[in-house]
């Protein structure tokens, strides 16, 4: 069972490193549960032997036993080192997936932003110009006013770009 897990781990740890997060956090959680689960057995396990120990002089000579008790004993504790330490490691590997998700999102979020900054004042100029009104506003008596307000729109994208890409927003 411990190979069963070891072997796991190692497959989640492939998949995470080759960009497939999402399909690793259920296989994370129940490596998780497999674990923990483990780690319910062998604490039982722990506890009967304790109790044959204590317990065992009254089913067999204990005296007799000794030395198979202290090779169960070494044994167990082996096993829970090894689940100890398997645990850590699907621990971080965890930890590892969170992060490389929060990072793509962030990313996401950025590029969301920067495109919502860059719309959003064209956005505005459209509505302000879109209005019905005549008189008072400029470039509506223009031959080509259609064109400069256009073009006032271009040149700002163009230049929140730059800017942007200067700042390394982008």
């Amino acid at each position: 069972m411990l190979t069963h897990i070891s072997e796991d781990i190692s497959k989640i740890e492939e998949k995470i490193f080759s960009r497939k997060e999402r399909e690793v956090v259920s296989d994370v959680l129940i490596v998780k549960r497999n674990i923990v689960n483990f780690k319910k057995i062998m604490q039982s396990h722990k506890n009967i032997l304790k109790k044959l120990i204590l317990y065992g002089g009254e089913l067999a000579k204990v005296d007799e036993l000794s030395h198979h008790y202290s090779d169960l004993i070494d044994q167990t504790k082996d096993i829970w080192d090894i689940i100890q330490s398997l645990s850590e490691s699907i621990k971080v590997l965890h930890e590892t997936n969170e992060s490389l998700i929060s990072y793509r999102i962030n990313l996401i979020m950025k590029t969301l932003t920067v495109f919502s900054v860059i719309v959003f004042p064209l956005t505005l100029l459209a509505a302000i110009f879109g209005m019905n009104i005549t008189g008072g506003m400029p470039f509506l008596d223009l031959k080509y006013g259609f064109w400069v307000i256009v073009g006032t729109m271009v040149v700002a994208t163009i230049f929140m770009y730059k800017y942007f890409k200067y700042k390394k927003w982008i």
